[in-house]
């Protein structure tokens, strides 16, 4: 173990840091179900590429990766994934650097972290308010629809709805969906029928492979990288490493731990869940120190945060 002397200085941990990340389509077009039964595709371990030297002597190495740029084309596009796998991070910076292939302004981007209170009619409300005002909307982008889950149990069902009304009127502009969902909250086969065979893809955002996972420890720890994947291994928590949202937590960690993590997982979750617990401790929503500032927070964030302390007990055994 090499420890940090106290003139070590890093430089901040790069929430938008450029990875190169992969998302695997569904075998079956118009379904919702990802395999990831195959040595190759579990997601206990770093993602496995097909090897450059495979495609440059000729070989045909079949595979249902895409990186977002290709998956974007697609008329219907759902996008599933872990919490904290980089759904959010994926999309905005897609938005960010104009990878939709519509021009912006026709672009309508909600995301549900600052879409409190809106159920589907209020934004397919606002779909029909810009066509009104002469800004015809081409592609709707709902970043959480889990989040909307939270607050509405029937928001799909009543977007389905809206968005069949909405196919039945010929004087409707074409409007293209991307939806993005944590994978557990996703019913199989929803929205699907929407769509012709072929035009509704389902792809599910993969784990880090191990380049890029090293490449972002390198960035923020420099010579003392080693000392951090020796330490991933000594402990086993590679099944952390490999996610970008987690893996950044184990650096943080380090950093803060004098070049060390903590001695066992009991206490690498204890010491986590305690800092990300601090309401001003902002992680993945930038708005939240100045949202929760001086404010309690909405009961149904609370209830939210409750579940997951619960959740998190049962895991580590440590009561709170």
């Amino acid at each position: 173990m090499t420890s940090l002397s106290s003139s070590t200085s890093f430089p901040p941990l790069n929430r938008e840091f450029p990875w190169v990340r992969y998302w695997r389509v569904s075998e079956a077009s118009n379904t919702s179900k990802v395999s990831d039964d195959s040595p190759q595709e579990a997601e206990d371990h770093f993602l496995f590429l097909p090897s450059k030297e495979a495609a440059e002597m000729g070989f045909t190495v079949p595979t249902s990766l895409r990186k977002l740029p290709d998956l974007l084309k697609s008329p219907a596009l759902v996008l599933l994934g872990r919490p904290g796998a980089g759904k959010t991070t994926e999309l905005k910076q897609a938005y960010d650097k104009k990878l939709f292939s519509e021009d912006a302004s026709s672009v309508l981007y909600q995301r549900a972290s600052s879409s409190a209170g809106q159920d589907a009619s209020a934004i397919m409300a606002k779909v029909a308010k810009l066509e009104a005002d002469g800004r015809p909307i081409r592609l709707l982008v709902l970043d959480g629809a889990d989040e909307w889950l939270m607050e509405d149990s029937r928001f799909l069902n009543a977007l389905e709805e809206l968005l069949q009304e909405r196919r039945q009127r010929s004087t409707a502009p074409e409007l293209r969906l991307v939806i993005s969902c944590r994978a557990a909250e996703w019913p199989e086969g929803k929205l699907a029928h929407l769509w012709p065979t072929g035009q509704f893809t389902v792809a599910k955002l993969c784990q880090l492979d191990e380049v890029s996972a090293r490449a972002f420890v390198r960035a923020h720890l420099g010579e003392t990288a080693e000392s951090f994947w020796e330490e991933v291994h000594q402990l086993k928590l590679h099944f952390l490493a490999i996610w970008p949202h987690s893996l950044s937590g184990l650096v943080e960690e380090f950093r803060e731990n004098n070049g060390a993590l903590p001695a066992t997982l009991f206490d690498l979750v204890k010491r986590t869940a305690l800092r990300r617990s601090d309401v001003h401790h902002s992680e993945t929503d930038p708005e939240r120190r100045k949202r929760l500032r001086e404010h309690d927070a909405p009961v149904v964030w609370t209830y939210r945060l409750a579940s997951r302390a619960a959740a998190l007990s049962c895991f580590s055994g440590w009561r709170c």
